[in-house]
């Protein structure tokens, strides 16, 4: 079963990322890749507003490229998400477990619990007061957002494996006790940020021991910079999206020779400023949580992680070793995919590994 294919489709504001992939030991092969377009006006935050079009969209890119595979996995990110992680006493039966969590969330989340599905990992047992305890990850999801998603599969006539959070797909690609990114050796033993950034939103993974420690979703994406420098020009946001990838380099100095270069790396660092600003913030609020650990290293992934210079102005500013994931030793790409860049697909490469 951890053999077969797998289609595994993220579905973010601005793309669609299609893959078909398996599972083969520690590694993940993919076999093909395809990015579309998402269609406007149908994904909101992570949820799923018109899903005609929707459908259709997907339909017309898993018929053109042939692929085959029946068995998918999605990929979602909502700020109507909530994570947390608690602590609650050991208890050896996942009866009493399950009871356990439900109760412990309701006191942390005044909402209606039964509009909601509740999920959580156990992380570790530890002593706290000479008591056991267990210090778990609990992921409560609004039911009709995961029903949208579970429909657009049937409709697609695919057959439902999993509706995976980007921040656990992604954390799934650090289970193993080291990793290799960029060339580098990882260790698990060592706390690594995973940032996506996508078109709204960034999202910032704490990652130690191939266990997600902690998780946040904060404004700001892709999408903020076109409209900064539309702004500026006075042009369209598609205009604005090609001359950032065209002319944008932050690592140049202030002043350049072309003046629209200029503007523009001035209204690309506006906005890359504020992630700075609220990036700073989540560290200092991790560090602080978490005074025995030390942050090797962040990395960058996701369309706007491309933007050049992007890493080392980011770098200075925060004070940490930033780069962007350009290579991981568990993921192998085969001859059709492999004119991808896998920083734009690694939440659905992710979503692919099924752990026993």
């Amino acid at each position: 079963m951890f053999n077969s294919k797998l289609l595994s489709i993220d579905i973010g504001t601005k793309n669609i990322k299609i893959i078909e992939a398996k599972q083969n030991g520690e590694k993940i092969i993919v076999d093909k890749a395809f990015t579309v377009k998402t269609p406007e006006n149908c994904f909101d935050d992570g949820n799923i507003v018109n899903m005609i079009t929707m459908k259709q969209k997907i339909e017309e890119v898993l018929k053109k490229e042939n692929l085959k595979s029946k068995r998918v996995v999605v990929t979602s990110k909502s700020t109507s998400l909530i994570t947390r992680v608690i602590e609650v006493p050991f208890q050896k039966k996942d009866k009493e477990f399950n009871s356990l969590i439900n109760y412990e969330i309701q006191q942390y989340l005044p909402i209606n619990f039964e509009d909601y599905i509740t999920k959580y990992i156990k992380l570790e047992d530890f002593e706290k007061d000479e008591v056991k305890m267990t210090r778990v990850r609990v992921a409560v999801y609004p039911k009709i957002v995961a029903k949208a998603y579970w429909d657009l599969v049937t409709e697609l006539k695919l057959n439902p494996v999993a509706l995976q959070i980007s921040s656990n797909s992604v954390a799934k690609l650090f289970y193993r006790n080291n990793t290799m990114i960029n060339d580098e050796n990882i260790s698990s033993k060592e706390t690594v940020v995973i940032i996506d950034i996508g078109a709204d939103y960034l999202e910032l993974n704490f990652i130690l021991n191939g266990q997600l420690k902690f998780t946040r979703i904060l404004s700001g994406g892709g999408s903020y910079l076109d409209a900064n420098i539309a702004s500026e020009l006075f042009i369209q946001e598609e205009e604005a999206e090609n001359k950032k990838i065209n002319m944008c380099d932050l690592s140049l100095d202030e002043h350049s020779e072309h003046p629209e270069a200029e503007i523009i790396n001035n209204s690309v660092k506006l906005v890359v400023d504020r992630w700075i600003s609220e990036i700073h913030r989540m560290l200092e609020y991790y560090r602080n949580l978490n005074k025995d650990e030390t942050i090797k290293k962040i990395y960058l992934h996701g369309g706007s992680s491309n933007l050049k210079g992007l890493c080392e102005y980011m770098e200075s500013a925060l004070n940490t070793p930033i780069d962007k994931i350009e290579s991981m030793d568990n993921i192998v790409l085969q001859e059709q995919a492999s004119n991808i860049t896998i920083e734009n697909y690694l939440n659905a490469i992710g979503a692919v590994i099924r752990r026993k």
